[in-house]
């Protein structure tokens, strides 16, 4: 896959991976930095080690740069969407 070439999972993530997703895109819009697993766990509420395997999950769909923490959203994961932290 290009960096241009969208599949259907990238429109139909599952919800948790979505909601980790939407919240790396927001940490790195504001800090510009990585996302720490972690943070994420505390914030969305679930195990570290779920947070870890959705890390993986995105990261085998093309929208992380790398599988574990902390994540940095590939270059197609700031382009689409409204960047904001889920509740």
């Amino acid at each position: 896959m290009n960096g241009s070439t969208l599949t259907a999972d990238a429109f139909f993530l599952p919800p948790g991976q979505a909601k980790v997703l939407a919240f790396i895109r927001a940490y790195y819009a504001v800090t510009r930095e990585a996302c720490p697993a972690t943070l994420i766990s505390r914030r969305l509420d679930r195990n570290p080690d779920t947070i870890r395997d959705h890390f993986a999950a995105l990261h085998r769909k093309g929208w992380l740069k790398t599988d574990s923490s902390p994540a940095t959203p590939e270059e197609k994961a700031l382009r689409f969407g409204i960047i904001r932290l889920p509740r």
